[in-house]
């Protein structure tokens, strides 16, 4: 093939995505067939799981100095067990896991006897382990309380696992904050929770001592045993994450966690599975020692949304000296607010301690006055067992900003009957009350002018989860995006020194599409004189003002850090895109050319008119290519 005529030929025709037609198709025809790949040992070597075989999980599976790829669309599949005989994916400290699916191609860790036709409930948890990652981050203490020195590297191990096993597939924890696990992007872990002895069940998600520099974001844990996800320690961020119907709490935090969250979802059901009902939908755990100097432990919370089963649990349990913070959020469906135990009650402003305090504000409260605390614990509400109810009145303080009212949500059916729509309806006070600001200078949390993890028009959980999968959510939701393609694409051309070319595109919908401007790859297409270092700045055009309001402007492709590369690597891969490094491309020709000054940005777009302005960083000349492909 001429490598011209490929690049102005059928690169351009991929600009609209066709992998899922092409797919289905090819399904039809009974060409493509998955394979059956069974993993029994531990993975020491970097490995890719394909989107084209089914992975079989048999007892505890670690990657030990190694990287685990798992492409787009994959399922893994892992057998039934407890105890020693338990099957898990154990990623261990200094390995690392990047497993990135899209919205049209989650990444599937499920049961080994899981039919994959959405027929399983909730009951059918405990059908396999879960997914552990293990990190460098620091802790406050082990489970045990040790009396460890003053400075000295806290570690633990995690709980249940066999001690038969290596170090390695269970310690964590360490010194390096900002510690990277690689990458999780919409992966959905269903049906997990074995029990690995008494009262020591596997967490869908377990993250023992991960590092600030891992990336998570869209996760469904559904049908858990245990928690759904509980934080170790660690510094690690999570946003777009769901809870549902797990046997114990939806987040638990506990050993020092000193994260943030954003966009954070819980649903309850009348009965998890055989052995354990819903608990909590937030248990916050902070430290039980006497060491003034130790990090108790928060995170940062902001727009949960979370949806009791109206029987048992509550909104949120805090204890163990722990503080929490949670803002913009909506708490419904439950038989009581919260539960603040003794050693944390101190943390109630105005109540001994003068630092690291409760801050729960901005929120709704959709419950009875009476029940927003646990009324058959008030008398361990707060300090030393004393009588508070006084002090309950905290979150009514008009400076909090916190309601008691209907939150106006658009249904929370708990069954498989396409009722649950958490998204405000246009009468929800979530879309009209006062808002906490963001932290001030942190650009890790997404600015939305709405309580809860939902605006009123776009339900994110549609299309990648079990629970769209399964029908609890309503059908439309998979619409409320918006179904419309990228259109205007541009493509090759030369730039002149010190010049630009501003290429324009238009979004109908709301989509997720790679923007690339490809200047050194250039060369393995046989192009002789190459943009050498292309930058781009994306702009949205303002028709209120009649200008345009600059959204980013993007230098080297992976100069985001070793998480945001991944994701455009995987990108690129699942689109049929050339890719910056050097490698074969998916026809066998070679493309030698280690392209690090391209650039690259994977976003999503809402609708509207964008123009792309590229140049070289540099005011050099050259042929660049900028395209604009759909990713979902």
């Amino acid at each position: 093939m001429n490598p011209l005529s490929y690049l102005n030929g059928n690169l351009m025709k991929n600009m609209k995505r066709v992998i899922t037609t092409i797919a289905a198709s090819a399904l039809l025809s009974g060409t493509v067939l998955a394979a059956d790949i069974d993993v029994t040992q531990n993975i020491t070597t970097d490995t890719t799981w394909t989107s084209d075989n089914v992975y079989h999980l048999s007892g505890f599976i670690t990657v030990v100095d190694a990287t685990l790829n798992i492409e787009a669309g994959t399922v893994i599949k892992s057998a039934a067990g407890t105890g020693t005989d338990a099957t898990a994916l154990i990623i261990s400290r200094n390995a690392t896991i990047n497993a990135i699916g899209f919205p049209s191609a989650p990444i599937i860790f499920t049961a080994e006897a899981d039919p994959m036709d959405g027929s399983w409930g909730p009951e059918q948890g405990n059908a396999w382990g879960g997914l552990i990652i293990l990190g460098n981050a620091p802790l406050n203490s082990d489970r045990n309380k040790e009396p460890w020195a003053e400075g000295a590297t806290i570690e633990d191990t995690v709980e249940g696992i066999p001690e038969f096993l290596p170090a390695a597939s269970r310690v964590f924890g360490g010194t390096d904050p900002a510690d990277s696990s690689g990458v999780l992007s919409y992966v959905s872990i269903r049906f997990g929770g074995s029990a690995l002895a008494q009262d020591a069940e596997i967490n869908g998600l377990t993250l023992g001592g991960v590092g600030s520099g891992t990336q998570i974001d869209h996760i469904e844990v559904f049908g858990n045993s245990d928690d759904s996800i509980e934080f170790f320690g660690g510094t690690v961020d999570l946003k777009y994450a769901v809870s549902a119907y797990g046997g114990d709490d939806g987040f638990d935090y506990d050993q020092g966690w000193e994260g943030r969250g954003q966009f954070w979802v819980y649903i309850g059901g009348p009965i998890a599975n055989d052995a354990h009902a819903p608990d909590n939908g937030g248990e916050h755990d902070g430290e039980t020692s006497t060491n003034p100097s130790r990090n108790i432990g928060c995170g940062t919370v902001y727009n949960a949304t979370y949806v009791g089963n109206g029987e048992k649990g509550h909104a949120l349990r805090i204890r163990d000296n722990a503080y929490a913070v949670y803002k913009n959020s909506i708490f419904t469906g439950w038989p009581e607010g919260i539960r603040i135990e003794p050693d944390s009650g101190l943390r109630i402003p105005g109540n001994g301690e003068t630092e690291k305090l409760i801050d729960i504000s901005n929120n709704i409260w959709d419950f009875g006055v009476a029940d927003l605390f646990d009324g058959d614990e008030d008398d361990t509400l707060g300090a030393g067992g004393a009588n508070l109810d006084d002090d309950e009145s905290f979150l009514a303080d008009a400076g909090l900003n916190n309601t008691v009212e209907a939150a106006g949500l658009t249904g929370i059916s708990r069954t498989a009957d396409g009722g649950f729509d958490p998204r405000p309806t246009s009468s929800s006070p979530a879309l009209t009350n006062t808002l906490a600001d963001l932290p001030d200078g942190d650009t890790w949390f997404t600015p939305v002018s709405y309580q809860g993890a939902f605006s009123a028009s776009d339900n994110w959980m549609a299309g990648w989860t079990y629970l769209s999968e399964a029908g609890y959510l309503p059908a439309s939701a998979s619409e409320a995006g918006g179904t419309g393609d990228v259109v205007n694409i541009s493509a090759r051309t030369n730039v002149a020194t010190g010049e630009s070319v501003i290429p324009g595109f238009t979004v109908l919908g709301t989509k997720t599409v790679l923007i690339r401007a490809v200047g050194p790859k250039l060369a393995d297409f046989g192009v002789a004189s190459p943009m050498a270092n292309p930058t781009m700045t994306l702009f949205k055009t303002n028709f209120q003002t009649g200008g345009s309001d600059e959204i980013a402007t993007v230098d080297n492709w992976d100069s985001g850090g070793a998480e945001s590369a991944a994701k455009i690597i995987a990108a690129a891969e699942f689109a049929g895109l050339p890719p910056f490094l050097a490698t074969d491309d998916f026809q066998g020709n070679a493309l030698p050319t280690d392209d690090t000054t391209s650039t690259a940005a994977l976003v999503t777009l809402t609708e509207g008119v964008y123009t792309i302005v590229v140049s070289d960083e540099d005011g050099g000349a050259g042929e660049v290519l900028v395209d604009v492909t759909v990713i979902d």
